[in-house]
């Protein structure tokens, strides 16, 4: 059951005058209400629209956000000129020109065809010319050109972009390019960063290569971003804990490694997501003062 929810990032959970209490080996603090149970998702809508909230409370109903039955299928419509590109966690990936979404509607247009066990994880617009990495729950990455994706209408499933082993699945995938790196944490609160220039561009559809060692100490992966050095970034687990942490703290390393701890959790808890915080416009930063 999905919740969505808009707090201030004038809050000391959000505030840069807080970035130096929410380090590396910080316990974190309570995110939302009755956490166990409450996962967040996003979408790209006006957020506008809700009114701002404190970090702990739980949140309206997600699919009232996007006027979907809770039954029905999810899609989404987007306008422009370049490439939608999907991925899902059975490790297929799609490309669509982004002009086949030019006549959205409230309840959305399919996007990608997909099967009962699978679902997307992430969908990224980019110009055709970039590398998409993708990254698995077992410790596997793979990365490959852009133009390996050929492009293919809104209802197609796709092609294999990650031949996946047994028990495996894919938890992220993204559009990148020479000069980032690339942060991976685990469920027990570890990870690391590592440069982009460390996975080799491979062909599409391979087994991919180690991207950490998932380790009784690590655990799983939770998620993979890439991020640049001037990035912050949210760290979430399954109880309900919130961390803020500066990108630039974390020094790169080898690819093939096991990772520093990044947060403190107990043996009941578990990393469940992380997140790139994108950059507020001066206009945000006013409004928000303007709701204290």
């Amino acid at each position: 059951f999905l919740m969505i929810r808009r707090p201030p990032r004038s809050t000391p959970l959000y505030s840069s005058a807080a970035s130096d209490v929410y380090k590396r080996l910080a316990q974190g603090l309570v995110s939302r209400a009755n956490a166990p149970g409450n996962v967040d998702k996003h979408r790209n809508n006006n957020l506008l629209q809700y009114d701002r909230a404190n970090v702990a409370v739980k949140g309206a109903p997600f699919y009232n956000a996007i006027h979907i039955n809770m039954g029905g299928d999810t899609g989404f419509g987007l306008d422009g000129e370049r490439y939608i590109i999907t991925g899902t966690r059975r490790g297929t990936i799609k490309k669509t020109d982004l002009r086949a979404f030019r006549n959205p509607r409230a309840g959305g247009i399919i996007a990608v065809g997909v099967d009962e066990d699978d679902a997307v994880i992430a969908a990224e617009i980019t110009d055709g010319s970039g590398e998409v990495f993708i990254g698995t729950r077992e410790g596997k990455a793979i990365r490959f050109t852009e133009s390996d994706v050929r492009p293919m209408g809104r209802t197609a499933r796709g092609v294999r972009g990650s031949n996946l082993r047994s028990e495996d699945e894919v938890v992220a995938m993204a559009v990148v390019r020479p000069g980032g790196t690339l942060l991976t944490v685990t469920e027990k609160g570890y990870g690391k960063r590592t440069e982009l220039d460390e996975y080799r561009v491979q062909s599409r559809g391979g087994l991919g290569i180690i991207s950490i060692q998932t380790t009784a100490r690590n655990g799983r992966v939770a998620g993979i971003a890439y991020v640049e050095d001037e990035d912050e970034l949210m760290l979430i687990t399954e109880r309900g804990k919130v961390l803020r942490m500066d990108t630039k703290d974390i020094r790169p390393i080898g690819r093939a490694t096991q990772g520093v701890r990044l947060i403190e959790i107990d043996e009941r808890d578990r990393v469940v997501s992380l997140a790139r915080l994108a950059e507020e416009t001066d206009d945000a930063v006013e409004s928000s003062a303007g709701d204290q």
